[in-house]
């Protein structure tokens, strides 16, 4: 005879799920366990593409992989990661692109 993990019930041999309590039993806890999470892998895919899109995913899948038993907090954290660093580098590449058109051209414009 088996007993739950969670709340120590008898179990039937063959039992998926605890009658008592709606715990997972050993064999579906493992197969829960192993998989990943969905927005962890897409967050940490789109953040080399759309550091936007990728920043919202990698937040939103690490908000559930703290309610969950999945797999991918380490993807949503590097996805975060690279979503933010290149988040930081297209406003310092934006904001230094038109300092340069401001300083460069506006003054030789006055000239003409």
């Amino acid at each position: 005879m088996k007993y739950c993990s969670r709340c120590g019930s008898e179990l039937v041999d063959d039992a998926v799920v605890c009658t008592h309590c709606g715990c997972l039993c050993d064999k579906a806890n493992r197969i829960a366990q192993d998989r990943y999470n969905g927005l962890a892998i897409g967050g940490f895919v789109a953040s080399f593409f759309s550091n936007i899109v990728g920043l919202i995913l990698c937040i939103i899948a690490l908000n559930q992989l703290k309610k969950s038993d999945e797999k991918g907090k380490g993807l949503a954290q590097a996805g975060l990661v690279i979503s933010i660093v290149s988040l930081c580098l297209t406003v310092f590449f934006v904001v230094g692109y038109l300092v340069f058109i401001i300083y460069f051209f506006i003054p030789a414009m006055r000239w003409m």
